[in-house]
């Protein structure tokens, strides 16, 4: 028995008849299903469009596979779940109202039925019907639980060409106030479809190789820029995709200055220290590694027309109004260009520095120097077009959050709280020996991962593999076992070369004896023919011209043993030749017998050597894979070490009777899994890839994968994922949302005779009072959720305030008193000491990097690192997450309440029962709501938790700048006096401050977090309102009439929502393969204006 399948599909003109039958079989899941569309009983061909049928009429498309049965005798409901529950009758011909069949016809089955019995279907065009004409949207809510971004991103594109054809219809109806706040809300909408960032910071101590990481995972020799000084250690490096289609620029860089303000404060510190007392330069500005040295490199390179004198005449204000530097103080310079070598060459001309410091220790007039912008620069934005950064990571050289330079300083810091990823690179000969994934930085750095909940973010890069000894690779990692193959093949090859070479040299002794024979028997063919010659034209045999004496006595010598002195006849001289030229015959042949087997040796020498080479590489290889691999290994394991040490430290400090050293907080062997390493060598992958033309080959390595680079490049992309799942899905929920809502109010037929108006009013009104009631028991609860919220902060956190300021305060006296201890004991010199008080306790010097406040405020730190873990990333995020489950219950008990009226009244049952299924979209946008929240506070205390520091650093401001201001005999002890008396006044009132300061910016943050919830719960609570409020129509139509402009844009913009189901199952169903080859990067769509002019 044949089974009938019905699907009601509304087209519009311009749609193909290919489109149609793919969304008849992606609804019935048949790829492989025939399907014909026939009018006048006549197939249409796929390239067809509708507007191209004669019978195209009112864009009721019907699929079925029975004949046409009669009409029923007065048209029949359809709902948005199933097609009619009579079949609609096929016309053959033209009419104006379609036919039915009777009660006691074939049962219609769903849409989203996959079952049939039959392999052919055809179509034929229904003209006429008022029917519902809405298609049933599974394929946008099935992509609401997709994980690939690929295809995720894929549904993006696909949604914002929807809202864009959307838009257009809704500008006809301009005049409309409902129109103008739908064109409000697709604003909105489109705004949320932004690619997101993923910041990825990478630190590392200078020399560690980080230029070289970044430029490999870039996939370019040289793009980052580098100096042979200091100028690019002290800049922020941003690198970011290339987004622009521009073929001449493929390369682009942002080049950001300091503020006037900024460089005017740091060009009072630098006066300081490279003038002293009497205004006269200081006789350390020629050391480079002085402090002097540094200050006047940075004058020096600014104002590179100003002789010594010049500068030493000038004052602050007549160098900030040199020209030149005005220029670009506060500007943005952008450079462009088609290829890597002279884009590099001209952010060069920015970052570098071209003249050493002291360099013109002996010039008096400095014309020639050139202006170098390096101590001017901010941070520079490099945009590339390169693989890894595609899908929308960002990565941020970092050169230290305690930059000499303020400004750039806070940059760096402000990079750091932003960071999605942060990639430690140290050198793997000194990774695992200094514990540096165990003493990152210091304990001061792991504890703000902690406060700031991103000790998952943390990526360990071991660079310059290649860099390996052999011998102390094998006697370290104990290796022979593992490579006694190896090893002993090597020892054999080298055995086999050294017999060979024996054999070799014997060879070649026999190979000149056999020579010197040869050249005897010459000698002696020669003189017998001589003397054969001197016969023949009359002469005596002895007449000739002998051969020197030694060769004559040898030859006659030769003679006499065989002629026992008798002179030899003619006849016997023709002899001995012909004996003689045999010998030499011999010779020869044993000569190049010879020849030949050392020309087999040197082969076998030159295969020996070659296959050395294979060994040696295989074995260095085996080296660098073993320390890898023990070097992970460690590296996890140290870093697990320092995180528990540090948890064990807090623990104690916060209640030293319960501490149980035995206790674990964490478990400590999943955060050393969880570390990524990666163990690169740039060197390597550069020369595997082609690049390095100059440089000698790298052993060890035969293919890209085992230099890692491409596993940190893949490892780069993988970073982006989440963000890119998060943010398509809240765009693909608000869009499922809005063409939810825009489908309700679109298909509005303004109508509705079977209700009266005594009915309707009385709806209404119960409707307020359910929206009403609604809205209340949504306030309640972002109020209730908030309160909780202060509860958790109060209980959890602020109570250990106190104990840690005292802490603090307690710790102050013996901190300031290390600074000024003496230098064999840990304390600073003078001048060190000094920079640091006039850069306002912050000082990046040769010795290292200090932070006074930072020191200070590390006790306070202390005491509240696992009370400020605990609440704001433990207990907040589930408390402000169970507001979702709260609002979806009231919403819920909102909707049980409007259907039991509908009921009752006899309104809008068709309507409800669509709303009930749009339940799930709004259960989702609370839930997106919370996870925003949770968002938004995260990164609210990751700014208020840095507050601590700033604090004190302002309390410490004035003795800073009286030490500054000491010079002369005895400068260094009334400094240090000046520091012990102003930490004796204020050292508790300075760390209470602190934390009265940050519970208030807490507090601050927990009404603001108040607020922004209401506002969107709100906003998600109006949306929810507008669509209920449709099951009583457009009142505002009812009273005026509707124009045909306006029936047709509703219907063009239910086209365009029916539609895109088509697309969505495209993007649903498309080859996931194909996607992820694209990359994930941005479309077309996304990088073109979809916005339309306001009305």
């Amino acid at each position: 028995m044949t089974e009938e399948r019905f699907l009601w599909f509304k087209a519009r003109d311009k749609t193909p008849v290919r489109q149609i039958k793919s969304f008849y079989r992606s609804h019935y899941d048949d790829s492989a299903l025939k399907v014909t569309l026939n009018v006048h009983q006549q197939q249409v061909d796929d390239s067809k469009f509708l507007a191209d049928l004669d019978s195209f009429h009112d864009r009721f498309i019907v699929f079925t596979t029975q004949s046409p049965l009669p009409a029923p005798p007065a048209p029949l409901p359809s709902s948005q779940l199933f097609v009619p529950e009579y079949r609609p009758n096929l016309m053959l011909g033209l009419s104006s109202a379609p036919s039915y069949s009777d009660e006691s016809g074939t049962s219609r089955r769903t849409i989203g039925s996959a079952s049939h019995t039959q392999s052919t279907s055809t179509a034929s065009v229904l003209l006429g019907g008022n029917e519902s004409r809405t298609v049933v949207h599974t394929a946008l809510k099935e992509l609401l639980t997709e994980r690939s971004p690929e295809r995720l991103e894929y549904a993006v594109q696909k949604g914002l060409a929807t809202l864009k054809e959307i838009e257009q219809h809704l500008y006809t109806l301009s005049k409309d106030p409902d129109a103008r706040k739908w064109l409000v809300t697709v604003a909105e909408v489109r705004e949320m479809a932004s690619k997101n960032r993923t910041v990825i910071g990478v630190a590392g101590n200078t020399g560690a190789g980080k230029s070289s990481v970044i430029n490999a995972v870039l996939e370019e020799e040289r793009l980052v820029p580098t100096n042979c000084m200091r100028a690019c250690t002290a800049v922020v490096t941003e690198m970011c995709y290339n987004e622009s289609n521009d073929p001449s620029s493929p390369y682009r860089a942002e080049i950001e200055f300091v503020q006037p303000d900024d460089w005017r404060r740091e060009l009072a510190i630098l006066f300081e220290e490279v003038f002293d007392g009497a205004g006269s330069i200081n006789k350390d500005v020629h050391n480079s590694e002085s402090i002097a040295g540094v200050a006047y490199a940075k004058m020096r390179a600014v104002y590179h027309n100003h002789t010594r004198e010049m500068l030493q005449s000038s004052n602050i204000n007549q160098l900030m109004a040199t020209k030149s530097v005005i220029d670009v103080l506060g500007t943005v310079k952008r450079i462009s260009s088609g290829d890597c070598a002279s884009f590099y060459q001209r952010l060069q001309h920015y970052v570098d520095s071209k003249q050493k410091p002291g360099s013109d220790q002996h010039v008096k007039n400095a014309q020639k120097r050139e202006l170098e912008l390096w101590p001017l620069i901010k941070v520079v934005r490099i945009y590339t077009k390169a693989e890894a950064l595609s899908t929308g990571a960002v990565l941020v050289d970092l050169p230290g959050v305690h930059d000499s330079n303020a400004a750039r300083a806070a940059v760096a810091d402000s990079y750091m709280k932003e960071c999605t990823g942060l990639w430690i690179v140290a050198p793997i000969t000194r990774a695992v020996d200094d514990k540096a994934a165990k003493n990152l930085l210091g304990n001061s750095f792991k504890r703000q991962l902690k406060y700031d909940g991103t000790y998952s973010a943390v990526t360990f890069i071991c660079s310059k593999t290649d860099d390996i000894s052999r011998t102390e690779a094998i006697d370290s990692l104990h290796l022979d076992t593992r490579m006694a193959g190896l090893l002993g093949e090597r020892s054999e090859i080298d055995r086999s070369k050294l017999e060979i070479n024996e054999e070799h040299a014997r060879l070649r002794n026999d190979r000149e004896s056999n020579d010197d024979e040869m050249h005897k028997y010459e000698e002696q063919i020669d003189h017998l023919d001589d003397e054969l010659s001197n016969i023949s034209i009359g002469n005596m045999p002895y007449d000739t011209g002998a051969p020197n004496n030694k060769r004559k006595h040898a030859i006659e010598a030769e003679e006499a043993s065989l002629t026992d002195g008798v002179p030899l006849t003619a006849q016997q001289k023709h002899d001995k030749i012909e004996s003689l030229k045999q010998l030499k015959r011999t010779a020869r042949q044993n000569g190049r017998r010879l020849r030949e087997r050392m020309e087999q040796f040197q082969r076998q020498l030159v295969d020996l050597e070659a296959r050395k080479v294979e060994v040696d590489a295989s074995l260095d290889a085996f080296c660098i894979e073993g320390r890898n691999e023990w070097s992970r290994a460690r590296i996890r394991e140290d870093f697990a070490e320092g995180i528990k040490e540090l948890d064990q430290e807090n623990a104690a400090q916060e209640n030293p009777e319960e501490f149980d050293p035995n206790h674990d907080v964490r478990d400590y062997e999943n955060v050393a899994r969880s570390l990524p390493v990666f163990c690169v060598s740039s060197r390597a992958y550069q020369k595997l890839s082609g690049r390095l033309q100059h440089d000698g080959e790298v052993v060890g390595f035969s293919s890209k994968s085992q230099t890692e680079i491409p596993q940190l490049q893949a490892h780069c992309r993988k970073l982006t994922e989440g963000g890119r799942q998060a943010g398509c899905t809240r765009f693909l929920n608000r869009l499922n949302q809005l063409l939810t809502s825009l489908s309700l109010w679109a298909s509005d037929d303004m109508s509705d005779s079977s209700v009266d108006s005594q009915q309707r009013i009385s709806f209404k009104s119960s409707l307020a009072k359910n929206l009403l009631q609604f809205e209340r028991g949504l306030e309640v609860g972002v109020d209730q959720t908030m309160d909780d919220v202060v509860e958790i902060l109060e209980a959890q956190l602020f109570g250990e305030f106190a104990a840690a300021a005292n802490a603090a305060a307690s710790a102050a006296d013996s901190t300031v008193s290390s600074w000024g201890a003496p230098m064999e004991n840990g304390g600073l010199f003078w001048a060190t000491y000094k920079a640091t008080v006039r850069r306002k306790g912050i000082f990046a010097g040769s010795s290292g990097t200090r932070n006074f406040n930072v020191e200070l405020t590390d006790p306070l730190y202390k005491g509240l690192s696992t009370p400020w873990d605990q609440a704001f990333h433990r207990r907040l995020p589930a408390v402000i997450q169970s507001f979702s489950i709260g609002a979806v219950t009231t919403l819920r008990q909102f909707h049980d309440a409007v259907e039991s009226d509908c009921k009752e009244y006899g309104l809008g049952v068709s309507r409800i029962a669509r709303l009930e299924d749009n339940i799930i979209v709004f259960e989702t946008a609370f839930e997106e709501l919370s996870k925003a929240m949770t968002i938004n506070v995260n990164e609210a205390q990751r700014e208020i938790n840095r507050e601590f520091t700033p604090s004190v650093a302002s309390a410490m401001d004035p003795v800073y700048t009286v030490c500054g201001a000491e010079n002369g005999r005895g400068s260094f002890q009334r400094m240090k006096q000046h520091m012990a008396t102003h930490i004796a006044t204020h050292q508790s009132s300075m760390f209470e401050d602190a934390t009265t300061m940050v519970r208030n910016n807490i507090n601050s943050m927990c009404e603001q977090a108040r607020r922004t919830m209401h506002g969107r719960v709100h906003h998600v609570q109006e949306a929810i309102s507008r669509d209920y409020l449709t099951i009583l129509g457009d009142e505002h139509s009812k009273n005026r009439a509707v124009s045909n402009v306006e029936k047709t844009a509703r219907r063009d913009i239910e086209d365009v929502i029916n539609e895109s189901e088509v697309s969505f199952r495209e993007a649903l169903e498309c080859d996931l393969d194909q996607l992820a080859s694209v990359g994930g990067k941005r479309s077309d769509i996304d990088r073109e204006d979809t916005s339309a002019p306001l009305i």
